[in-house]
């Protein structure tokens, strides 16, 4: 996003338009305004008031430490929201910053992230002497983890765009109950 809007204030495209004869009736259309908790608002400002605390979540709550990967779930989070207010302006009307967060890390991909890292630790680096209640994993346990993170890897796309499905899917394997998953469901549920 950072990249995106330098280029937007960059010398060069803020000439382009300049270049146009006026009568070629090209100009740019505004950018949309959506109505939130955080005020009327673009989704450039949206993005600029909410990131940080989308990428503090992202490290501190989901463990993610590697740069790159808190930048590719952000993107998605970012997308998704930018898809649904395409969808339904007026769905974060009215909503306070936290709300916004949270769908953002919702959609963000970011459990895919830490079931991968998971799955890393403990079949690359599971060290006998360092962890001794964990157990060595013999081929066919690690054989059938491997199957098991790919089923669950193709449901998850598969209900990727389903918000209670996906939400389904995340008590299933966390073993999550109502309680810890009810923030969610306000933005799970289809309006």
């Amino acid at each position: 996003m950072e990249r995106l809007s330098a280029a937007l204030h960059s010398d060069r495209l803020l000439a382009l338009p300049e270049a146009l004869p006026s009568s070629h009736g090209c100009e740019p259309s505004p950018a949309p305004v959506y109505n939130t908790g955080l005020g009327q608002i673009t989704f450039e400002h949206l993005y600029e008031k909410t990131s940080r605390t989308v990428g503090y979540v992202l490290r501190e709550a989901h463990g993610m430490t590697n740069p790159e990967d808190i930048d590719d779930c952000m993107q998605a989070g970012y997308l998704k929201v930018w898809q649904q207010l395409q969808k339904d302006p007026e769905c974060l009307a009215d909503k306070p910053k936290r709300y916004i967060v949270q769908a953002i890390v919702f959609r963000s991909k970011a459990q895919r992230f830490s079931h991968q890292r998971h799955y890393h630790k403990i079949v690359y680096d599971a060290d006998a002497d360092k962890q001794r209640s964990m157990t060595l994993m013999t081929t066919d346990q690690v054989d059938t983890w491997i199957d098991l993170e790919r089923a669950i890897g193709q449901i998850a796309h598969q209900v990727e765009d389903q918000p209670l499905a996906l939400l389904g899917l995340y008590c299933l394997i966390t073993q999550a109950t109502m309680q810890d998953v009810a923030p969610s469901l306000a933005w799970a549920t289809p309006r």
